[in-house]
């Protein structure tokens, strides 16, 4: 490890010194690489691969919009009242007639102290319309009724007397919670009343 030179002092071999320091450098490096390479949670062949997301894109003329389909809008006044008014132009059939009024009524009714017995058959129709028939069976009475007017659970009607002992001219019928109220133009301005029952 030492040479003489020239009967001077041993000098270290320097070349022989460094070659150990880099052999030892070198080692220390491949223990430090095995452990980084084993170290835990990185897996037996270093970290797991990060998942790739793949984007798709829409076929032309598809989206990807799944939302249901909005569902109808309900029914309003407004919309049932045109829906009943589409309805009523497509039967080419008016329906002034309140629903509650229509069908056949009977009972009596009064007149200057007589009674007698009334029948009454309405059915649908529009202002100036045929809507029923008034029968009073102890005159032989028969007539027809003509639409005049309408209210929420009334009409007014013009009767016209087809044969027998009637009242003639303007009539009411009126829904109550007793019945159906009669009224009618009897004789000399006498009033006709009455209540009918649904049959």
């Amino acid at each position: 490890m030492y040479n003489r030179n020239d009967g001077g002092p041993a000098h270290r071999n320097d070349g022989g010194y460094r070659w150990w320091v880099g052999t030892i450098i070198a080692l220390v490096g491949v223990v430090l690489t095995y452990l980084a390479w084993q170290w835990p949670g990185k897996g037996e062949h270093g970290p797991a691969p990060e998942p790739t997301t793949i984007a798709t894109t829409p076929v032309d003329g598809e989206t990807d919009d799944k939302s249901p389909e909005s569902p109808p809008e309900p029914s309003t006044p407004d919309n049932a009242s045109q829906e009943e008014n589409a309805s009523q132009e497509d039967n080419g059939k008016s329906t002034d007639v309140p629903n509650a009024l229509l069908g056949t009524w009977l009972g009596r009714a009064t007149n200057d102290g007589y009674h007698f017995t009334v029948q009454l058959a309405l059915q649908q129709g529009g202002i100036g319309d045929y809507v029923g028939s008034l029968q009073i069976p102890e005159g032989g009475c028969r007539s027809d009724l003509t639409l005049e007017s309408v209210e929420a659970v009334s009409i007014s009607v013009d009767i016209k007397v087809l044969a027998g002992t009637c009242f003639g001219g303007s009539g009411r019928f009126a829904l109550t919670p007793a019945g159906l109220d009669y009224r009618a133009l009897g004789t000399q301005g006498s009033v006709v009343f009455g209540t009918l029952f649904k049959q």
